[in-house]
């Protein structure tokens, strides 16, 4: 018998691919598929579509009211009870192309590797100008590298039955005025779960997933000119310094050296953070950045201190 595999599809005004997205789900190879959706209250002709292939037994729609966000859609999706009776569980967005391999393969993996998540590398997709940019995800662990970055990007990420149910207990008993911060990254919030908790995790290095790029994506690839500047923004405006505090908050109350630092930034501090090592994100570059952030950080704290 062929694994069954729970796909959870968090939708939003996505008329213009969510067709494609679809379809290529359903074409998944040597897996028995059934597409779980919600609609965020879409104004275009997306839920009219869902619709049309609910009527074909391969999709049910279990929201479509409005949330908000991805994030809580993709929440009220975990907490529901749809997944129950399926082998795994699969993220998906509305807008990427994927391949035919992609579900057997993370399952394959999942169950040689006896996997709780299970993630991969991407290719970004501009349709527009027709090129494909690699986007590896798949650098060896840090030490604490899930408190600063995501694992695999969500259309990559594969649950067991029994990691999901781990998960969503987590997610139900969760302060909530915190989860609701997770609202366009919460596949970060998934990979630092499992890792924090120690748990057995993977990102695959390979891709069989396109990952299209345009205007609406709420972040976009790492290489599109759009999601670096969506990036910045949300480091200058301190989001993402937020976000990693939240993280903390909702994993062990924020008792570790990296939240005390970010709290009270400062160069005393930094040399405490500094003991436990270098290595934070995976990626060596995007690690050597990330120290000089927090050496920036360290500085304006001690000045704003001096001065205070």
């Amino acid at each position: 018998m062929s694994p069954r595999v729970a796909v959870l599809l968090a939708s939003y005004n996505g008329e213009k691919w969510i067709r494609e997205q679809i379809d290529t789900i359903l074409s998944q190879h040597g897996v028995d598929i059934h597409i779980f959706a919600a609609d965020d209250m879409s104004s275009d002709s997306t839920l009219a579509i869902l619709n049309e292939y609910q009527l074909s037994g391969s999709l049910s729609v279990l929201f479509d009211t409005r949330v908000g966000s991805p994030g809580a859609n993709f929440i009220r999706l975990l907490c529901s009870d749809c997944w129950h009776g399926f082998d795994y569980v699969a993220l998906a967005d509305q807008d990427d192309i994927w391949l035919p391999s992609k579900i057997a393969r993370a399952v394959s993996i999942s169950k040689e590797r006896l996997l709780n998540y299970y993630a991969s590398d991407s290719i970004a997709y501009f349709f527009q100008s027709q090129r494909y940019q690699y986007v590896r995800k798949s650098f060896p662990f840090t030490e604490f590298d899930y408190f600063v970055e995501s694992g695999g990007a969500g259309h990559t990420i594969l649950l067991t039955n029994s990691s999901c149910c781990i998960l969503t207990k987590f997610l139900e008993s969760a302060d909530s005025k915190i989860l609701c911060k997770f609202t366009i990254n919460f596949d970060w919030l998934i990979y630092a779960f499992f890792r924090h908790h120690g748990m057995s995790c993977y990102i695959d290095k390979y891709s069989a997933v396109y990952y299209r790029q345009h205007n609406g994506n709420a972040i976009g690839s790492g290489f599109s000119m759009s999601s670096i500047k969506k990036k910045l923004d949300r480091l200058f405006d301190g989001w993402y310094i937020n976000q990693i505090l939240n993280l903390g908050e909702l994993l062990e109350g924020g008792n570790n050296q990296m939240l005390i630092f970010l709290r009270h930034p400062s160069l005393h501090e930094l040399v405490e953070l500094f003991r436990l090592g270098f290595n934070f994100r995976r990626n060596p570059l995007q690690n050597i950045l990330f120290v000089l952030i927090l050496f920036v950080l360290a500085l304006r704290g001690t000045i704003s201190h001096y001065f205070d």
